[in-house]
């Protein structure tokens, strides 16, 4: 029985790919407060200067309801942040060229003031005459963490290719790694204890094993059901993990969806970290 249910901040996250049909996982830092040493898709929290509706200005032909507008300039910020790719082109349509060596290194810079909050998209849209493309940006799924936890996100997904003159950089301080990986063989080095996944991450990974093109996964994710996933926490006969809503046994009647065949049901914490059943 939860005695206070916290309120879920909004987020995105973005599940990126390369043209090698490759997914890529970040490592947070050994250090960090929030999920130490497990492998994630780039993302975070939506912020207010993410709802500026100046931003729009930047993205010609974008429109959507605020929050949600927020949210993939969210994913675009973060990313940026995390794993140094802009879903951007400068404002005459020419690629931002970001393997060039004098303009990686002005970004770098902006990486860095976003990141301490002394620059925000908007401006550096204007002080480089950039163009940004959220429509780049396909929603996926969007999850929401048990009401069990005291940390909570209601979180977006979208999935995207990585645009091409760019190569992802850590940002050396909440994430300090990063590889591109097929989907399988990242289920595979979780199930060996190899790296270190949650069961969202797992649950999209396992969805996305069978696809071996980029256009079929974004035709996918164009075409797919997005029910709000919440997955609920339980603790029976020794073992302990989350069922998803289409489970037998889910009990919130809020988010409770019909039985899928074929796909996991549950994630379980094993002595090899989180695993799928």
């Amino acid at each position: 029985m939860v005695d206070h249910i916290a309120k879920a901040k909004d987020a995105a996250t973005v599940i990126l790919i390369n043209k090698n049909c490759e997914f890529l996982l970040m490592e947070r830092s050994p250090q960090s407060v929030f999920l130490p040493n497990v492998s994630v898709f780039p993302g975070g929290g939506l912020d207010n200067a993410d709802m500026d509706k100046s931003l729009l200005d930047f993205a010609p032909g974008f429109n959507d309801d605020e929050k949600i507008a927020g949210l993939y300039f969210a994913a675009i910020r973060e990313l940026f942040e995390e794993a140094f790719v802009l879903f951007s082109c400068l404002e005459e349509g020419t690629i931002l060229d970001l393997e060039n060596a004098s303009i990686r290194s002005r970004f770098i810079e902006y990486r860095d003031m976003i990141h301490e909050n002394k620059m925000t998209l908007s401006v550096l849209a204007e002080k480089e005459n950039l163009i940004y493309i959220p429509e780049a940006l396909t929603p996926f799924s969007r999850w929401i963490t048990p009401k069990a936890m005291k940390t909570r996100y209601d979180t977006r997904f979208f999935i995207a290719v990585i645009p091409d003159r760019q190569q992802v950089s850590t940002d050396d301080n909440e994430l300090i790694n990063y590889t591109w990986i097929k989907a399988a063989d990242a289920i595979t080095l979780n199930e060996n204890a190899r790296i270190k996944l949650l069961p969202p991450t797992l649950f999209i990974l396992d969805e996305l094993k069978t696809f071996s093109k980029v256009d079929e996964i974004i035709d996918y994710a164009v075409n797919k059901d997005k029910p709000v996933i919440m997955p609920e926490a339980f603790s029976a006969n020794g073992t302990a993990g989350v069922r998803f809503p289409f489970a037998p046994d889910y009990s919130d009647t809020d988010y409770k969806l019909p039985p899928v065949s074929g796909i996991p049901s549950r994630a379980l914490i094993t002595d090899n970290g989180w695993q799928l059943f």
